[in-house]
């Protein structure tokens, strides 16, 4: 983002605090757009690799109902919805999810 800001506003920035702009700075300006997007793709990929852990957890409450680190695998989609299932009424007591279904 720094990069970005400097080579879209960079020139009002240094008169503003009334400093020499350093050396980096004329060949920045000079490129400004590959240096934009440069640094645009590089967040880019820096942020993917940051978030990418491989983690898939899905929680009801604070109670894990499906863990991809623990099981090593994605689940199906019967397996979430019986894990919600249990965990709901464990929750509810004995009213059942289905009480709570959209048009039920």
């Amino acid at each position: 983002m720094i990069v970005i800001a400097l080579a879209v506003g960079g020139d009002s920035l240094f008169s503003a605090l009334r400093v020499p702009p350093p050396s980096f700075y004329p060949p920045l300006k000079e490129n400004r757009w590959a240096a934009g997007a440069g640094a645009w793709m590089m967040g880019n990929i820096l942020s993917a690799n940051l978030l990418n852990t491989g983690a898939f957890e899905i929680k009801y409450g604070e109670r894990m109902v499906f863990s991809k680190l623990e099981q090593g695998r994605m689940p199906s989609v019967g397996e979430v919805l019986a894990g919600l299932e249990k965990e709901m009424e464990l929750h509810l007591g004995d009213e059942s999810i289905r009480d709570f279904a959209v048009g039920g």
